[in-house]
């Protein structure tokens, strides 16, 4: 699943907050596990790294549109 969410989003970090490497390496939850969300490829996009971290388990940060599988 990781693969086709980087695949799917270019390898492109879909949050781009501060410091962001822009480079995407990780997958992040839109709506946290925590919280309801799922690993249904639309609660999931692309991240970096620095964003991924920053972000954790307990914020959410709207998506970037991205294209519906």
């Amino acid at each position: 699943m990781r693969r086709l969410v980087l695949a799917r989003d270019l390898g492109v970090c879909q949050i781009q907050g501060a410091g962001c490497e822009l480079h995407a390496t990780h997958v992040d939850h839109v709506l946290p596990r925590k919280y309801g969300g799922t690993d249904h490829p639309a609660n999931l996009r692309a991240a970096c790294r620095v964003c991924n971290q920053r972000r954790g388990d307990g914020t959410h940060t709207p998506a970037l549109p991205v294209s519906v599988w």
